[in-house]
């Protein structure tokens, strides 16, 4: 890929062809740490669906038809916490409206190009594709088509999907989760995300008024109504925030259950209903050149929905527990601690794989050792 065709290459006037090949193979470059990340991530999103209950049919349909990796882990705490099909794939909708921002983005790159190519890339456009394609796109100076394959097919949509069939496979053979610390790895990976999504204090504002709202309502009501609140009033909180002067603008967001039967496909519909009300925002900017622009505080209420919905699942995951009767009740314990850890380093850049490894680790030490009970 990194070299190309000589037709393809022909076909992008505006710079050489030594100097297109020479792009192509730095896309490739950056797009390894991603081909990485991807398959760790979709491994983790494997093991949690399986844990929560997904057959591997189900989970692999989920990350073919949705392919969003933050609405798909928050899938599965949406279905822990009691969510209604209706309530998944509204907040679906709302997590996943940033893709309108990223085609936008793109769609002066792509207006010549066919109707159906621009539907066919519209489904693959999640944030490290875009990432990857604008900035390879700004440095030829036009789109490029066989560069975006590799960016949202080769380096994301094959290791992403690869690796939720491994983990999936891989949590079916895993009699007690918990005692290797795997049920830490869901919470933890939502506040990883959410504090990977923070790029300012309104940002901040958003994630922690979310997470505070949400246990709180969870405890007063019902998980499912305290994930909902925390993920619509923490954007509101975020936009009456004032920027801090050193907020940075994202062009993109570098961004467990009883055991179903082996071949269980009732999840099927729901991953097509997330599918659907996801393709909308990444499909009409591509399409339809007229509709590319939102008003400027939708924007941002847009980029803040992130990081409070990812805060709420985190905390409402790690500070809020059912009963037999589901009555919840505050909860203290070391999923705290390993939580917190993966946040500690994902805040210190180490990595959110980093994160998640090392807080499945402490969680399983400290209840081999007795120090806390299993799950």
């Amino acid at each position: 890929m990194a070299d190309g065709g000589a037709s393809d290459v022909r076909a992008l006037p505006s710079m050489p062809a030594s100097s297109v090949r020479a792009s192509r193979r730095q896309l490739v470059l950056d797009s390894l740490g991603i081909v990485a990340s991807a398959g760790g991530f979709g491994l983790v999103y494997g093991l949690s669906a399986r844990t929560a209950g997904f057959s591997p049919i189900e989970a692999t349909a989920m990350s073919v038809l949705v392919f969003a990796g933050a609405s798909q882990f928050a899938a599965v705490g949406y279905l822990l916490g009691g969510f209604s099909w209706a309530g998944i794939v509204l907040l679906t909708a709302f997590i996943n409206a940033r893709h309108f921002l990223y085609a936008a983005a793109l769609a002066p790159y792509l207006d010549d190009r066919p109707r159906w190519l621009r539907a066919l890339m519209a489904h693959l456009l999640t944030d490290e594709a875009f990432a990857l394609s604008l900035s390879h796109f700004r440095r030829i100076g036009r789109a490029d088509v066989p560069a975006y394959w590799w960016a949202a097919i080769g380096s994301t949509f094959i290791p992403w999907n690869a690796a939720t069939i491994a983990g999936v496979l891989l949590g079916g053979a895993i009699p007690e989760p918990g005692r290797f610390g795997l049920d830490v790895i869901f919470p933890a990976a939502m506040l990883g995300l959410a504090v990977g999504l923070i790029t300012g204090r309104r940002e901040l504002v958003a994630a922690i008024v979310g997470a505070m709202v949400a246990v709180a309502v969870s405890l007063a009501w019902d998980p499912a109504a305290g994930l909902l609140a925390g993920g619509l009033i923490g954007p509101l909180a975020g936009l009456a925030t004032r920027p801090g002067a050193a907020d940075r603008e994202p062009e993109a967001e570098i961004m467990f259950g009883p055991r179903p039967a082996e071949m269980s496909t009732a999840l099927i519909p729901l991953a097509i209903l997330m599918g659907l009300v996801t393709y909308p925002w990444r499909a009409v900017p591509l399409l339809a050149p007229g509709i590319r622009r939102l008003p400027p505080t939708i924007q941002a209420y847009i980029r803040l929905v992130g990081p409070a919905i990812l805060a709420a699942l985190a905390a409402v995951n790690t500070m809020v527990v059912l009963d037999a009767a589901r009555h919840p009740s505050f909860h203290i314990g070391i999923e705290w601690l390993a939580v917190g850890l993966c946040g500690v380093v994902v805040v210190a850049r180490r990595g959110l794989l980093v994160g998640l490894v090392l807080a499945a680790v402490l969680a399983a030490v400290l209840r081999a050792t007795g120090l806390a009970p299993l799950p």
